[in-house]
């Protein structure tokens, strides 16, 4: 009976688990490509909350850049993140963590609002005045 029972268990993964496994099974080069769309998809959704905050608290004309450097350093932690988290090293097998989930789940809503911010930029651009 308990072998019956834990052959039961083996078999019952959550769903989440088994979507970070596939997401961890993907081609090395896969990996690469999605962190770094999702590093640039975050720092592109990062990008109006950094220029807002620097706006209406910091300006000065001899800090213009320092938005810009803010929303990279935000990018590339954010694809430091990533790597740590799904490519590692070669021929390293990554363990199945929650913040993997968590890392996938954040890049896909970034990119999703970087579509939205898009679209509605566009929309805006067509209308007449």
């Amino acid at each position: 009976m308990s072998q019956k029972k834990s052959r039961l268990s083996e078999y019952r993964k959550p769903l989440t688990l088994e979507f970070v496994q596939w997401c961890l099974r993907l081609p090395r080069l896969v990996r690469i490509i999605v962190v770094a769309i999702f590093a640039l998809a975050f720092t592109l959704a990062v990008s109006p909350a950094v220029d807002y905050a620097y706006l209406a608290y910091m300006f000065t004309e001899e800090t213009r850049v320092l938005p810009s450097l803010v929303s990279a350093a935000i990018g590339i932690a954010f694809y430091v993140l990533g790597w740590w988290l799904m490519i590692g090293t070669v021929g390293e097998t990554r363990p199945a963590r929650p913040a993997v989930l968590v890392y996938v789940l954040v890049g896909i809503i970034a990119l999703c609002l970087v579509i939205v911010l898009a679209l509605s930029g566009y929309s805006e651009a067509i209308t007449p005045i």
